[in-house]
């Protein structure tokens, strides 16, 4: 009768241990919700998932976070980083506030490191995803928020960060520290109101791409787009 019991306990419990486990999907709930000036009530972010058509690697799929353009969005980034990442990699791409990410004088003041950190936190509770390799890829506005982000992120996993077609600013960089803002950034300030000194997480990779005959950002540093580029 003791053994009947201890089985009996056994089989309840072991559905319990397995309950928990879930694949990220295209259509998971990932939530990404900020509140700040612009939006006190909150406001969601849209967030765009693709999961690779191939049999998934031991440890998972490691995950690239694809941040858009200023006046570009999440979709968007999509079939681009297909391209680049040849079905190997889940791709996670959110769309900004206003199609845009926040930095010294854009119209957005939201809050997308702190959406960052919450995003790749929400990714590492996913069986299907590679916790210890995710990585930040982004183009124009989005390679300035990878910036930031290499900056400012403290998350373990994050393991790589590519600017395309935007180096760091001053605002970022000056005075022989990484800089991140303590509060409200305003272009008539210093340095935009980058005044509290950063020291980023050493081990990871950074990679920056720019073009030599880039028409808007220029590649040998100056003024553009309202900012002083390195």
């Amino acid at each position: 009768m003791q053994n009947d019991f201890l089985i009996t306990v056994i089989l309840l419990m072991v559905p319990m241990s397995f309950s928990y486990s879930q694949n990220l999907t295209e259509s998971s709930d990932v939530i990404l919700t900020q509140s700040w000036s612009q939006e006190p009530n909150g406001w969601d972010y849209p967030i765009a998932i693709s999961i690779p058509e191939v049999p998934q690697p031991e440890n998972g799929f490691p995950v690239c976070i694809l941040l858009h353009g200023n006046g570009g969005n999440g979709p968007s980034m999509m079939g681009w980083g297909a391209n680049l990442f040849q079905q190997d990699h889940i791709l996670v791409a959110p769309t900004g506030y206003q199609n845009s990410w926040h930095l010294c004088s854009e119209m957005s003041e939201a809050p997308d490191i702190a959406m960052l950190g919450d995003l790749v936190s929400q990714l590492q509770t996913f069986d299907n995803v590679d916790v210890s390799h995710i990585r930040l890829v982004g183009n124009s506005n989005g390679a300035g928020l990878v910036n930031q982000a290499y900056i400012e992120l403290e998350i373990p996993g994050v393991d790589a960060f590519v600017a395309i077609v935007s180096q760091m600013n001053e605002p970022q960089y000056h005075q022989g520290q990484f800089h991140r803002p303590s509060g409200a950034t305003e272009a008539s300030s210093d340095y935009c109101g980058y005044d509290d000194v950063v020291v980023p997480l050493q081990g990871r990779k950074y990679l920056s791409i720019c073009n030599e005959n880039d028409p808007v950002i220029p590649y040998a540093g100056g003024t553009a787009v309202g900012n002083v580029f390195l």
